[in-house]
């Protein structure tokens, strides 16, 4: 869309050359006899473009000569626009013009950015009335531009004063004329903003639906997550509790075995106090049984064999004596009698001693029973004492276990969730190597059978290429078309920045599993080991397209990488032809051709810029309008929501 100024107005009312500012020269001169002109002209108006102007910045379209047609009293005219007669003109169609009418010789010429217009007037009052030149021009922004200048002839005072009236009029008119254009066109402006503004709110709304979408993926992941580490937290839980229960109930078992054995211990002990007591009441009891039998039986024994024996001797003697002499049977008698009576004292004096020695026998047995008890009291006391410390130290002893055990636990289970999340760090990583030892591929060809890829990374990963000279990680898409693509270009999640210096282009940077960009000296080492084919992928607004092109290079860094690209087919459009044989430019490398300033600083990018691009897919992630990742025939202005250039060998 082409925006209109305001015309710029140069007034004149000698006759003679005039010059405006704007770069126009407007005359009427006088016939000079010496010169070939038609017999009767009496002058030549002339409207010509200055070389003082600055048109070299912008592009003359045409050159247009009008008569002003004169009303009511002479000298006077009307200020409507309508009352303009042409006379001659010239424009980029019509770049010449010559004729001859009504005594009128009309000429122009537009060429080399020069613009100008000659009349050879033939009567004397068109040497006297108004003309007017207009020149039209377009500037570098599209903006086309009006000059019209207005000639007018000198009067008398009588008509100076209407000419000045009508000319202020026709002044006032034109600008009208100007600013209801200007109007219109700025009624036009807004419309297209509105409608500009329109389409904005619905890429935001649709750009807030896509963001409220992935958030609610995101949260949906996030629940999903946290209800696995719940479930696997409650089997932690559930297992250690399983390992507390039988830890305590282990304690538990021990304790109760050991108070069972110092209670059976205790309990033997008593017995065996008691039982050792009792025998040896009853052993005392028993031999005080038997010394009393005893005492019995040897004093019935002793005075009845003592005295049968001395009866019987003396029996015997008396018996013998009784015929000798009967006087000593009465003292024998007598005899007997005292010795009966001493023996009998005798005996209860035996008695009486027997009785004194039991009695002090039962006072030492009483005396070492009253002992014996007074040591099984203070046995019973210690040991009760010793249940009650053991108790204590026991009670102590499990609150120590109790709380060395919650520590052992929390250590434990503290222990266990590193040791899991090492484990899975080292199953993974242990997974990851298995896979590429066993499976990864060191070509990536055509035809390559299906590799399995690892769990952070979209495609296989290839390690060691068989690519003399490449040395760099990279990966391999086996799906696409038969596979064997390798990835230079990836964006998906927006996390790289791509707006770098030429020395991180030349390297590479981003990671594999995420954005990255493979390295320009990478991918000419890999395009200069045969001949390559390029494909470029797209997302937009749901959408998926591509673009494949049939060959594809990059030159070496003497060259500044420059890009060879032919043979599009596709269902994306062909946004990449443009920059063919282009060099990469950078915001500190700008190899170019536009002449106003660096594409890579404008646009906030680096690409193969031309003048400047149909495509731009290392720009701002995720920023509408010029500066955005976009490919013009498929995404218009907007920003494409995935990128992906991969190369695949041609076969020989």
């Amino acid at each position: 869309m082409t925006s209109t100024g305001l015309s710029a107005l140069c007034l004149t009312f000698l006759l003679g050359p005039v010059v405006c500012s704007s770069g126009l020269e407007f005359t009427l001169a006088p016939t000079d006899r010496n010169v070939a002109v038609t017999s009767d002209s009496c002058g030549v108006l002339l409207c010509k473009t200055s070389s003082v102007s600055d048109d070299k910045e912008r592009n003359i379209t045409s050159l247009s000569l009008y008569k002003v047609v004169s009303q009511g009293t002479t000298g006077s005219y009307s200020s409507k626009p309508g009352n303009l007669s042409s006379l001659a003109f010239v424009s980029t169609s019509q770049p010449s013009f010559e004729q001859f009418s009504n005594g009128v010789k009309v000429s122009g010429s537009l060429k080399s950015g020069k613009a100008s217009l000659r009349v050879e007037l033939s009567k004397q009052t068109d040497c006297l009335a108004e003309y007017t030149c207009e020149l039209h021009k377009v500037d570098s922004e599209g903006k086309e531009l009006i000059t019209s200048y207005r000639l007018l002839q000198a009067q008398d005072q009588s008509n100076r004063n209407e000419l000045n009236k009508d000319r202020t009029a026709s002044l006032n008119a034109r600008i009208f004329s100007l600013v209801l254009g200007l109007d219109t066109k700025l009624t036009t402006n807004e419309m297209y903003l509105k409608d500009k503004l329109s389409f904005l709110e619905d890429q935001t709304l649709d750009l807030q639906k896509q963001i409220t979408n992935k958030i609610h993926k995101k949260l949906a992941l996030m629940e999903s997550s946290t209800e696995r580490l719940e479930v696997k937290v409650d089997t932690k839980l559930n297992l250690i509790e399983s390992r507390v229960s039988s830890v305590e109930s282990s304690l538990e078992t021990k304790v109760a075995r050991i108070q069972n054995q110092l209670t059976d211990k205790i309990y033997s002990l008593k017995y065996r106090l008691q039982n050792k007591a009792s025998t040896n009441f009853k052993d005392i009891e028993d031999k005080l049984c038997d010394l009393e039998t005893k005492l019995a039986s040897v004093d019935s024994e002793y005075i009845q064999q003592n005295v049968l024996s001395t009866v019987k001797d003396q029996v015997d003697e008396q018996f013998t004596k009784v015929k000798k002499n009967t006087k000593k049977a009465d003292h024998t008698l007598r005899a007997a009698a005292n010795v009966l009576t001493g023996l009998k004292r005798d005996n209860t004096k035996f008695q009486a001693n027997l009785t004194k020695t039991y009695r002090n026998l039962v006072y030492d047995v009483s005396s070492g029973m009253d002992e014996v008890f007074l040591q099984s009291e203070n046995l019973t006391t210690t040991v009760e004492n010793s249940l009650r410390y053991i108790r204590h130290s026991l009670l102590l002893s499990l609150g120590r276990v109790e709380s060395t055990a919650n520590s052992s636990v929390t250590k434990t289970f503290t222990s266990l969730q590193t040791l899991e999340a090492k484990l899975n760090s080292a199953i993974d990583d242990e997974i990851e190597s298995a896979l590429v030892d066993l499976f990864m591929p060191e070509t990536c060809k055509k035809n390559t059978p299906v590799q399995p890829k690892t769990p952070s990374t979209p495609y296989p990963v290839i390690y060691k290429s068989d690519i003399v000279g490449l040395n760099t990680p990279f990966l391999c898409d086996t799906l696409t078309d038969n596979g064997g693509w390798i990835v230079i270009q990836r964006r998906s999640t927006g996390d790289v920045d791509f707006y770098r210096d030429w020395v991180t282009y030349k390297k590479g940077f981003g990671a594999l599993h995420t954005d990255f960009w493979l390295g320009l000296e990478n991918i000419h080492t890999i395009t200069n080991s045969g001949q390559y084919e390029l494909r470029v992928d797209l997302e937009y607004q749901g959408q998926s397209k591509y673009a494949v092109y049939g060959r594809f290079s990059l030159a070496g860094e003497n060259e500044n990488y420059k890009l060879t690209v032919e043979s599009y087919s596709g269902t994306a459009g062909d946004s990449l032809s443009l920059h063919n044989d282009m060099e990469f430019s950078t915001r500190d490398r700008d190899n170019d051709k536009s002449d106003t300033g660096s594409c890579a600083r404008r646009y906030k990018g680096a690409w193969w810029y031309k003048f400047c691009y149909n495509s731009n897919l290392n720009g701002l992630w995720q920023v509408v309008g010029v500066t955005g990742p976009r490919w013009k025939l498929f995404t218009g202005t907007n920003p494409a929501s995935f990128t992906e250039m991969k190369i695949r060998r041609l076969e020989d």
